[in-house]
């Protein structure tokens, strides 16, 4: 009766071991995949990031260039409409 319930504890360590020896491979291989996983999937968010900023820069510049040249140009066509009236009252005068 002792020898059976030994070898029934025996065989039930081993199968254990033996589940266990080929469990943590896996559970590795597992942990490895996530890893990875979540390492591409961050680098994916990044670099959606990274574009969506660039972007959102690309505008402000855009919309910053077309505001000066807008003023520059008003600025231009303000000065020239004050030298032809200074021209035209230089002329009236003379």
């Amino acid at each position: 009766m002792e020898a059976s319930r030994r070898s029934v504890f025996q065989s039930a360590s081993d199968a254990f071991r033996r589940l266990f020896l080929l469990a943590i491979p896996r559970l590795i291989i597992v942990i490895i995949i996530t890893v990875i996983i979540i390492i591409i999937i961050s680098i994916i968010i990044i670099i959606i990031i990274i574009i969506i900023t660039s972007i959102i820069v690309f505008i402000f510049i855009f919309i910053s260039i077309s505001i000066f040249s807008i003023s520059i140009s008003i600025s231009i066509s303000i000065s020239i409409s004050i030298s032809i009236s200074i021209s035209i009252s230089i002329i009236k005068i003379s």
